[in-house]
């Protein structure tokens, strides 16, 4: 159906409900730059919510990276939020993410060497994994010190995440490098998805405790810049835009309806609660 509707509909007949620097608006302005049909996939998917639940989902940037883009889309947050200069074959996730019990070997009571990280960051990996490591000790309150002894528990909570952009097209990656370089828009939007510029490389590391916090908690992203640096990608690499405006009204009508819904369970807690104060009061 999408397919279909997309042919009677040109931005000239659509109004623009969603502000230009919006959430919503900043991942549909980078989708724009992938493929119709991953955007007919995710348009068909938000048709198709019968519970209009999937906002909820699109609204976290965890479960974009997460569920929405790999499982709808089949691309990585990366992929997306880089499509106005890579193409999907361009850039590969390397790393890992997993809980630190998965990097311990429980016979030989040691944790164990992590494969994979290049040269360029070796350096710069093996003390964040001392970092993580260290998290996983025991804890003397008391003393306020580490007991130098691994905590099963602990092992369980913790979540140790490096990743890195691995590039497949080394001549687009220079001259990618050079545009981040020069422009604070790029490096605002990836440093706001969590990405550092380390030995020529983009990284993105964290360590967290799972019964507080995700990895996902503390993004600090400006999407109008973010908006801009996807225009200055653009620019330079001429990529192609699809089609979104349908996207578009289905994000638009589930924004809409969450905002009645939220509307109406307010106006009914407020009802509620006059009624419970006046029966105090009769009382």
């Amino acid at each position: 159906m999408s397919t279909d509707l997309r042919q009677f509909f040109t931005t000239d007949h659509v109004p623009d409900k969603l502000e230009p620097n919006s959430y919503e608006k900043f991942f549909i302005n980078a989708l724009s730059y992938t493929s119709q049909k991953a955007i007919d996939d995710l348009t068909i998917a938000f048709e198709n919510d019968e519970t209009d639940s999937m906002i909820d989902d699109f609204g976290n940037v965890g479960l974009l990276r997460y569920h929405i883009f790999p499982d709808i889309v089949y691309l990585d947050l990366e992929q997306v939020i880089l499509s106005a200069f890579f193409d999907k074959k361009d850039i590969e996730m390397k790393g890992f993410e997993t809980q630190m019990e998965g990097l311990y070997d429980e016979q030989k009571e040691i944790f164990i060497e992590v494969e994979g990280i290049i040269p360029q960051l070796k350096n710069h990996f093996e003390p964040i994994y001392d970092e993580a490591k260290d998290e996983c000790n025991d804890y003397d309150y008391d003393s306020n010190k580490s007991k130098n002894r691994v905590d099963y528990y602990n092992l369980g909570i913790i979540n140790f995440l490096y990743t890195f952009i691995d590039f497949k097209n080394k001549s687009k990656a220079r001259r990618f490098r050079k545009l981040y370089k020069k422009n604070y828009q790029i490096r605002a939007m990836l440093n706001g998805f969590g990405f550092q510029f380390i030995g020529g490389q983009f990284v993105r590391y964290d360590i967290v405790n799972v019964e507080c916090e995700s990895f996902d908690d503390y993004l600090d992203i400006n999407y109008g810049v973010s908006n801009e640096a996807l225009e200055i990608m653009a620019n330079i690499s001429k990529k192609e835009r699809y089609n979104t405006e349908l996207l578009q009204l289905e994000i638009e009508r589930q924004l809409d309806e969450y905002a009645c819904v939220t509307l109406s369970n307010h106006i009914i807690n407020l009802l509620s609660d006059a009624l419970l104060t006046e029966n105090e009061v009769i009382m």
